[in-house]
C-alpha cells in the first residue's frame, strides 16, 4: 500500500500548489512491505523530484519514515534500518471534547489505538459521540484536551497530514454538491496527486463500478440519496490513500450495492493493507468485515476488542427467532411461546419472537416448539449464536433487544 503524500510544513497550507503526489512517500506499487516491487511498465521508478520530496519528508517528518504500509498477513519490518516497529495508524490519548461550559462531554477521556491494516468498527447509538470523535480524527474539530497522533504526527497541533493520509466519507458531499459527478471524482484524484489522465481514468473506473455513468454529467445535488452515497464512496476511494474513515457507508443503498461496498472494503484491506474505520448502525452487515470494534455510548468507550473476544463476554445462550404468520392460524402470545420453548422470550414485533435458551437445551426447545405449533404456522425459524449485535446491545449500554430492534 502506498504511503501518505508529503504532509508539507506545519503551516496548514492546503492549496493545490502545496499538494504532492501520493507516491512521493512510497512508489505506487502494492508489493507487501519488506519485498522489492516487481518490475512494471508504469512510472514506478522515483524521479528526481520524488527523491527530493522523500528527502524533505525525512527532514520535516522523521517519524513518518519509520512506517511502511503492508498487507495484514505480512510482518511490519520495512524500516530503512531493518528494525521492527509496532505501527499504530491512530494513537488517541485522554481525548475529551466539551462543546460548551457546563455541558456533558461529547467525548470523555477516550484512549485507544487503531492498528495499521485493520478494519475497525465504531458502533454506538445516536448521540453517543461517534461523529464528534470522527471529526477530531480527521482534523475538523479540535479536542478540549487530549492528543491524537496519525502515523506519529500530532494532528491536534497541525492537521496538515490528514488529507494526504486519510480519505473521509461524510454523510453528504456538501463541498462539491454543485459539481458534475465525473468532475468531482477526477478533481479529488488530482488533489490527491494523480496525473490528469490517471485521475480521469480512475474516475471512469469508479463510475463504472458503481453504475454512475448515466449521471456522470449531472450535478451531485440533483442525484438521489443512494446515488449521492455512491459518489461519496468514489470520492473516498480515488487516490488509494492508506486510511479510509467511512461514516455510514451503506446508508440509502439497495442490498446489491451494500454487498458491493462490503466486498470492496474487504478487497482493499486484504490486497492493499488499507486501514478502514467504519462508523455504522448496520451491525449485522458490518460484522462480516469488522475485525476489531469499539462501542461508544455517553461519550465513553464501553467495550473495545476483537469481535470474538467481545462475543465471549456476552450472554452465551442461543437465540431462537420465531416468526408466526397470521394467515396460517392464530398468533400465539409471547408468554406461551416462552413457556413452550423453556427460555426467556422477547417480542420483537407482532408475531415475531426471540427466545433465549441454554445451549444444552437447544435441541429439546426446538422439538417442543415444532410439536406445539407445527412448522406450518411458522413463517420463519432461525437459530443464532451470539452476534456482534448482541455485543452492541449488551456491552454498549443498549436499552434492550426489543427496543433497539423496533427503533
Amino acid at each position: 500500500m502506498m504511503g501518505c503524500s508529503d504532509p508539507g510544513p506545519a503551516t496548514g497550507d492546503t492549496s493545490l500548489s502545496s499538494v504532492h503526489k501520493p507516491d512521493s512517500f512510497a512508489p505506487r506499487t502494492h508489493a507487501p512491505a519488506g519485498r522489492t516491487p516487481a518490475a512494471s511498465h508504469g512510472p514506478s521508478t522515483p524521479t528526481l523530484n520524488q527523491k527530493l520530496k522523500n528527502l524533505r519528508l525525512m527532514i520535516d517528518f522523521p517519524h513518518l519514515s519509520l512506517y511502511s504500509f503492508h498487507r495484514p498477513d505480512q510482518p511490519r519490518s520495512n524500516s530503512p534500518t531493518g528494525r521492527v516497529f509496532p505501527v499504530a495508524v491512530y494513537e488517541v490519548r485522554n481525548l475529551t471534547k466539551i462543546y460548551r461550559q457546563g455541558a456533558a462531554p461529547a467525548n470523555d477521556d477516550l484512549s485507544f489505538d487503531i492498528e495499521q491494516g485493520e478494519i475497525f468498527g465504531l458502533l454506538g447509538p445516536n448521540g453517543a459521540g461517534k461523529t464528534t470523535l470522527v471529526r477530531q480524527l480527521v482534523g475538523l474539530v479540535k479536542p478540549t484536551r487530549g492528543s491524537i497522533r496519525l502515523f506519529g504526527h500530532d494532528i491536534v497541533r497541525s492537521a496538515a497530514a490528514v488529507p494526504r493520509c486519510v480519505a473521509y466519507l461524510a454523510q453528504r458531499p456538501l463541498a462539491v454538491a454543485e459539481v458534475y459527478v465525473s468532475d468531482a471524482i477526477a478533481l479529488t484524484g488530482r488533489i490527491r496527486g494523480l496525473g490528469r489522465r490517471e485521475a480521469a481514468a480512475r474516475a471512469r473506473e469508479l463510475m463504472g463500478l458503481f453504475g454512475l455513468e448515466p449521471v456522470a454529467r449531472r450535478p451531485i445535488m440533483r442525484l438521489s440519496g443512494g446515488q449521492q452515497r455512491l459518489v461519496t464512496l468514489a470520492l473516498a476511494l480515488i487516490g488509494d490513500l492508506p486510511v479510509l474513515i467511512l461514516d455510514e457507508p451503506t446508508n440509502e443503498l439497495d442490498p446489491e450495492h451494500r454487498r458491493l461496498v462490503w466486498d470492496l472494503l474487504l478487497e482493499r484491506n486484504r490486497r492493499h493493507g488499507t486501514t478502514v474505520v467504519l462508523v455504522t448502525h448496520n451491525v449485522l452487515e458490518a460484522e462480516r468485515v469488522i475485525q476489531r470494534v469499539g462501542i461508544i455510548n455517553h461519550g465513553r468507550i464501553m467495550a473495545l476488542g476483537r469481535v470474538g473476544e467481545l462475543k465471549a463476554r456476552v450472554d452465551q445462550r442461543v437465540r431462537l427467532e420465531l416468526r408466526f404468520s397470521a394467515e396460517r392460524g392464530e398468533v400465539p402470545p409471547a408468554a406461551r411461546v416462552g413457556e413452550t420453548a423453556g427460555g426467556q422470550v422477547l417480542e420483537l414485533a407482532r408475531g415475531h419472537y426471540a427466545v433465549l435458551v441454554d445451549r444444552a437445551e437447544l435441541q429439546a426447545a426446538v422439538a417442543r416448539v415444532l410439536d406445539a405449533f407445527g412448522p406450518g404456522r411458522l413463517e420463519d425459524f432461525r437459530i443464532q449464536t451470539p452476534t456482534l449485535e448482541d455485543v452492541y446491545l449488551q456491552l454498549g449500554g443498549g436499552t434492550g433487544l426489543a427496543q433497539q430492534r423496533s427503533a
